[in-house]
Formats: structure tokens, sequence, C-alpha cells
């Protein structure tokens, strides 16, 4: 069967959701390991590591430090609306309208 223009995947788009799952697969492994050892709760350092790494890269400076906490800091809230968005679609909800303002 063909595949009609309007139904093949744009492969310019972004998946968002791949990226979302993975920044909560971490802090999820972190606890399902703590049950097995303590030590699994060291994954979590992760993103400190994170943050050091994304500062040094931009200089070093006050203005790269605070970018870096940020820039770590808002993957969670990116992806709590990526997977709420998804498990709306997913239960044949519409997503509202998001207004900036």
């Amino acid at each position: 069967a063909a595949v009609l223009a309007s139904q093949a995947p744009d492969p310019t788009a972004v998946d968002a959701t791949g990226q979302s799952l993975r920044v909560l697969a971490l802090p999820l492994a972190a606890l399902a390991g703590a049950a097995v050892s303590p030590w699994a709760l060291s994954l979590l350092l992760a993103w400190p590591a994170q943050v050091v790494r994304l500062a040094l890269r931009e200089g070093g400076g006050r203005g790269g430090w605070e970018w870096a906490a940020f820039t770590v800091l808002g993957k969670l809230p990116e992806a709590q609306g990526v997977l709420c968005y998804r498990l709306g679609r997913m239960r044949g909800r519409r997503a509202g309208l998001m207004e900036y303002k």
C-alpha cells in the first residue's frame, strides 16, 4: 500500500518524547536500584556532573554556571509536559491552547 505524502513522517520533526523519557529514566533507575543497593543513588550525581560539564563548556564564568544549572533543571518540567501531552493523546484528549503573557 502506498503511503500518502500527508501520512509520511516529517524527517525534520523533533521527537521530544525520547529525550524526555531519558530525563526521567535516571531518577527512576536510581530509585529502583536503591531497593537493591544504596549505591544506586549515586546515579543522581549525574545531574551535578552535567551542570559542571555544561558550565565549563560555556567558559566557567558566573553566567555559564547559572545557564548550566537552569538548563539541567529545566529538563524536568520539559519532560513532565511531554509526558502529560503523550498520555493525554493516548487517552484521546486534545491539547489545549497555551497562552504566554
